[in-house]
């Protein structure tokens, strides 16, 4: 009586279950162990035989010996086997995999045999499996695009440098008559605005991967705003926009990244002077609120939807509106980004379509902050002689020109190799050098340089921005890095410095 109801409780369960002797000989298995696994015909026979001709198998692939399986240990050892996974092909002829959990059974002490309960986690593992798969597809997709980003920021880049460059050299030989004078300011304000897209781009990519690192320092946060808003007037007012500045006389000082929060300001000037119609107005407002500085810029534009205004700082969100000139939809969530950063917040306020938005951004202020003082105009690199190694031509006839205006003596060469050959003979007190040289790249350019040349300063121009490039520049032996299209006032710093 008590075997049989002992066989319909084990029957009744869903999962495969059996029991063995002390030599690992099935005596009891159930309904489902013995059609599903057709354990049936193994009832009575030496568990090697069962082991053998089942084919059971590791999740590696590998064969399962008898002597490791579950069942073998438990008799050897007298302790449980919990969560042990195997393959073997079921009745059916599928391959499944299962989770045992084999324990002793015992009669007085005494090791009489053992019980084994099956769990099917097939499925389980399939699932396990894809998701595996579909991170690891993930990941190498998130590392084609930053490849992909990094090489199209090179290529965006590498034709800007001239281009920028010469124009900054021919508004220097001014003054010009004011077609020409026009058509320079049209050229020097697009490239930047080329620049501008090309970082915002990049700057996400960190941001999202955390690999945006912000430099520090004490500045005045009136002149950044300042700063900001400079190359945004003239073209506000050629289509009408009036844009006013209400700036503090007194400084504001902030412990930031400068160039960041000048970003910041930037990107929502240049926002608002995309949304504004001709005739409109653009109020730029900075005021002290305690320990905080706020920043107002407000126009008079296409404005905000109730709907849109929760989500107007998102990635990629372009709004509504059928405007051809929505963007990329990048300006606003770097701005949000930037700011936390800073520990700052942001918020967008607007009544609806065609009422205007106002952006208030509050950052934190510091109090008694040292701000440095401004650059010199005199000709900052007077007698210095500076090698430039650059493949491109272009680029380095206009660095060329460009450092010898400042009075310094620039001589150049087109690979790595001839420079290397350059810096030793004539021992510069700076280097100049592209990383992408033809021959041996300006890594390499900069190991062999150092190792003849220790004193001189080394700086690497390229369009490869990446935190890893920074990094791998840094340790070849440079001393500074910077991204093309190069800030002439931030390269006169490193070199006059």
């Amino acid at each position: 009586m008590r075997s049989n109801a002992l066989d319909l409780v084990l029957d009744a369960l869903a999962e495969p279950i059996f029991l063995t002797d002390g030599e690992g000989v099935i005596t009891v298995a159930n309904t489902v162990a013995r059609k599903r696994l057709g354990l049936a015909k193994y009832i009575g026979r030496p568990l090697v035989d069962r082991v053998t001709e089942l084919g059971l198998v590791m999740p590696d692939g590998s064969v399962l010996p008898a002597e490791d399986s579950p069942i073998r240990r438990v008799l050897r050892t007298g302790e449980p086997v919990l969560g042990f996974k195997f393959c073997f092909q079921v009745a059916s002829g599928m391959r499944h995999v299962y989770v045992v959990n084999t324990v002793p059974l015992r009669e007085g002490g005494r090791l009489v045999g053992t019980a084994s309960v099956l769990h099917d986690v097939t499925e389980h593992t399939r699932l396990e499996q894809e998701l595996e798969a579909a991170r690891e597809a993930s990941e190498e997709a998130n590392r084609l695009k930053d490849r992909f980003i990094a090489a199209l920021s090179h290529e965006l880049r590498a034709p800007l440098q001239p281009i920028l460059g010469w124009t900054e050299v021919l508004r220097r030989h001014g003054p010009f008559d004011e077609v020409t004078a026009r058509a320079l300011e049209a050229i020097r304000r697009n490239i930047r605005h080329q620049v501008r897209l090309v970082d915002d781009l990049l700057d996400i990519s960190r941001i999202v991967h955390h690999k945006l690192t912000l430099r520090y320092e004490a500045f005045d946060l009136c002149e950044h705003v300042r700063a900001a808003a400079e190359p945004f007037e003239e073209p506000a007012a050629q289509r009408g926009i009036r844009v006013i500045l209400d700036l503090p006389d007194a400084p504001l000082s902030m412990w930031g990244d400068g160039s960041r929060v000048q970003q910041v300001a930037a990107n929502l000037l240049s926002n608002a002077v995309k949304f504004t119609p001709a005739d409109g107005r653009i109020v730029v407002s900075l005021r002290q609120d305690g320990r905080e500085a706020v920043l107002i810029v407000e126009d008079t534009g296409e404005g905000i939807t109730a709907d849109e205004l929760p989500v107007v700082f998102e990635i990629f969100r372009q709004g509504t509106s059928p405007s051809p000139k929505a963007g990329l939809g990048l300006g606003l969530n770097l701005v949000k980004r930037l700011v936390e950063l800073h520990g700052g917040r942001v918020s967008a306020f607007s009544e609806g379509r065609g009422c205007g938005t106002r952006i208030e951004v509050r950052l934190p202020l510091v109090v008694d902050a040292e701000i440095p003082a401004g650059p010199s105009r005199a000709r900052r690199l007077e007698g210095r002689s500076i090698l430039v190694i650059e493949d491109n031509a272009d680029t380095r006839d206009v660095l060329k020109v460009m450092l010898e205006l400042e009075g310094a003596v620039v001589e150049t060469a087109e690979a790595g190799e001839i420079g290397v050959r350059s810096a030793e003979q004539l021992r510069p007190d700076a280097v100049l050098c592209d990383i992408g040289l033809p021959d041996i790249d300006g890594l390499e350019t900069a190991r062999m340089i150092r190792s003849v040349v220790e004193s001189t300063r080394l700086i690497a121009l390229t369009g490869y921005g990446r935190p890893e490039d920074i990094r791998s520049a840094l340790e070849a032996g440079f001393d500074a890095h910077l991204t093309k299209p190069v800030n002439f006032d931030q390269l006169l710093n490193l070199l006059s410095g």
